[in-house]
C-alpha cells in the first residue's frame, strides 16, 4: 500500500510537471528574473545571498540554474537559452510536488479514485495552474501544503514524526513568505482539539506535540539571522519592511470585499470550482469537525491579514496572497464524494462541467504573461489619458478585469487580428457630479500592439526549425501517452 501511494504521488507529480511545462513562457515573470540573477551571482561569487523570494526558493532553485549553466556550456547554447529553460522549469516542478502532496492529503479522507478527481480539480481548475507558470508563490504554497498534510496525518496517526515534519515545513516559511505565520494559531488549535474532550484534557500530550511542532525553530532561527547578516548586513534586516506591508492599503472592509466579491480580484471568480465549498462545508463539518474548524480559522486569519495590506497583490491574475486557499478550500469538497448526491448522474455532470469551466478559465491566466495586463493598462493611459491603475477601477469595474482583458488579447492572437479593445464606463451620481442627475457614459477605445506576450510558450519558438518543433511536440505526446497508460493501471489496480 505504501509503495502504491508513492507511485501515485510520483505519477501525479510527473503528469502535472509536464502539463505545466507546456504552458511555460519564454521569459521570467514577476520578480522571478531577480531570483534568477541572484542565484547566478551566488554561483559565481560562491556566496549564499537572498532576494525578495526568500532563502527557500534560492536554495531549491539553485540546482536548476546550475544544471542549466552546465548544459548551456556543453551545448554552446545561443543566448543562454538552455540555462533559461532549466531555470523556468523550477516553478512547474515545485507546484507539481504540491499536487502530489494534495493527493496524499485527500487520500486521508477518500479512496484513490475520488482523491484523484479532487486532485485534478485542484491542480488544473484553480489559480494553482497559472501560478505554476507565473511563479512567485509556488515555493511557499509547497511548504504550507506539506505542513497541512502532516498536521492532518498526525491527527490520525499521533506519531511524533508527523508533527515534527509539520513544524519543519511550516517554519520553513521563515525562509519564504513569513506572513503565513499569521495562520499559526490554526495549527495550534487543531492540536488542542486532538487532545481535548469534555471529560479529559490530555495536557501532557498536547504540550509534547507543541514542543515538537516548534522544535525546528532551534535550527531555523539561527540560520535565518545568519542569512540576514550575510545578505543585508544585519541580523534583523530583510528586503521587506513590515510597516510598508501593514500601512498604505485600504480599510479592512474594502479589502475583504475586494478579495471575495470584487470583479477584478474575487477569489471565487478566479476559482469557480471552489464556489461549491460554500454548499458542502456543512456536510464536511459534520464528519470532519476538527479539520473544518482548522479551515475556518486558517482562512479567517489569512483573510484578516491580507485584507489589511495591499490585498490586490499587483495587477495580476487573481488574489495572489490567497493562493494557499486553493488547497485549503478544496479540502471540504471531500464531502462531495461522501454524500449521496455523488450517485446522481446529473450532479456528476454538473460537477465535472464546473471543473472543465474552471480549467478553461485558468487558461486565460496561463496563456498570457503576468505583465501583459498592467502593460495594457499603462498603454491605455498613454493613448487615452484614462488611468485605471491609479483610480483602482480595474479592481471593481468588470470591463477592466484581467480575465476579460486577457480573453480579448488571446482572441486577437488566435484569430491573427488586431481588433481594438473597447471599454464602456457608466458613472452614476453622486460618483460623478452631474447637475441633471443622469448617468455619465464614457467610451474608451484602446488599440493594442501586435501581441508578443500571449501564447509565447517556449516550444513555439523553433517554429522555423520544423524538425525540432515537431520533435518537441511528438516527445510530449509520447510522454503523456506513457503516463496515461501507467496511470490507468495504477489507479485501477
Amino acid at each position: 500500500m505504501i509503495r502504491k501511494k508513492r507511485l501515485q504521488f510520483f505519477f501525479l507529480a510527473l503528469f502535472s510537471f509536464f502539463f505545466y511545462l507546456l504552458f511555460q513562457h519564454v521569459d521570467f515573470q514577476g520578480y522571478e528574473d531577480e531570483t534568477f540573477h541572484r542565484i547566478r551571482d551566488n554561483l559565481q561569487s560562491r556566496e549564499f545571498k537572498a532576494s525578495r523570494c526568500g532563502y527557500g526558493q534560492i536554495l531549491l532553485e539553485t540546482p536548476f540554474v546550475y544544471l542549466g549553466e552546465k548544459i548551456n556550456t556543453l551545448l554552446d547554447g545561443e543566448k543562454e537559452k538552455y540555462l533559461k529553460f532549466f531555470t523556468l522549469a523550477y516553478n512547474p516542478f515545485i507546484t507539481a510536488l504540491t499536487v502530489g502532496i494534495a493527493f496524499l492529503l485527500f487520500t486521508l479522507f477518500l479512496k484513490d479514485l475520488p482523491a484523484l478527481i479532487l486532485t485534478v480539480a485542484y491542480a488544473f481548475a484553480t489559480m494553482t495552474f497559472p501560478y505554476a507558470v507565473i511563479g512567485m508563490e509556488p515555493t511557499s504554497v509547497f511548504f504550507i501544503a506539506t505542513a497541512i498534510y502532516f498536521l492532518f496525518r498526525f491527527g490520525r496517526t499521533q506519531k511524533k514524526i508527523d508533527i515534527f515534519l509539520c513544524g519543519t515545513f511550516f517554519f520553513a516559511l521563515l525562509f519564504s513568505k513569513s506572513y503565513y505565520f499569521i495562520t499559526g494559531p490554526a495549527f495550534a488549535f487543531y492540536i488542542f482539539l486532538l487532545f481535548y474532550s469534555p471529560q479529559k484534557f490530555q495536557f501532557k500530550k498536547f504540550l509534547q506535540s507543541m514542543l515538537l511542532l516548534f522544535s525546528p525553530l532551534i535550527i531555523f532561527i539561527p540560520l535565518y539571522l545568519l542569512g540576514n547578516n550575510v545578505s543585508y548586513g544585519g541580523y534583523l534586516k530583510s528586503p521587506y519592511v513590515l510597516q510598508n506591508e501593514l500601512f498604505g492599503g485600504e480599510p479592512f472592509i474594502f479589502g475583504l470585499y475586494g478579495l471575495l466579491l470584487s470583479f477584478g480580484k474575487s477569489f471565487f471568480i478566479y476559482n469557480p470550482i471552489l464556489f461549491l465549498t460554500l454548499f458542502f462545508f456543512r456536510g464536511f463539518y459534520q464528519k470532519q469537525r476538527k479539520e473544518a474548524i482548522f479551515i475556518v480559522l486558517y482562512s479567517s486569519l489569512l483573510l484578516l491579514f491580507v485584507s489589511n495590506v495591499h490585498w490586490w497583490s499587483d495587477e495580476t491574475w487573481g488574489p495572489r496572497y490567497l493562493i494557499s486557499l486553493c488547497l485549503v478550500w478544496a479540502i471540504p469538497l471531500i464531502a462531495v464524494f461522501q454524500a449521496n448526491r455523488w450517485d446522481n448522474n446529473k450532479f456528476r455532470y454538473v460537477f465535472f462541467g464546473l471543473i472543465i469551466f474552471s480549467f478553461l478559465f485558468q487558461l486565460l491566466g496561463a496563456s498570457a504573461r503576468y505583465g501583459i495586463f498592467p502593460r495594457t493598462m499603462k498603454d491605455l493611459f498613454h493613448q487615452t489619458g484614462h488611468n485605471t491603475l491609479t483610480s483602482g477601477e480595474y479592481q471593481y469595474v468588470p470591463t477592466f478585469a484581467p480575465y476579460w482583458v486577457n480573453f480579448r488579447l488571446i482572441k486577437n492572437t488566435v484569430l491573427n487580428r488586431k481588433d481594438p479593445l473597447n471599454f464602456r464606463l457608466i458613472y452614476s451620481p453622486p460618483m460623478e457630479q452631474n447637475a441633471e442627475g443622469k448617468n455619465i457614459v464614457k467610451d474608451i477605445t484602446y488599440k493594442p500592439p501586435r501581441e508578443t506576450s500571449v501564447l509565447d510558450f517556449w516550444w513555439r519558438q523553433p517554429k522555423n526549425n520544423k524538425p525540432l518543433y515537431f520533435s518537441i511536440l511528438a516527445g510530449f505526446v509520447l510522454i503523456f501517452l506513457a503516463l496515461y497508460h501507467f496511470g490507468r493501471k495504477l489507479f485501477r489496480s
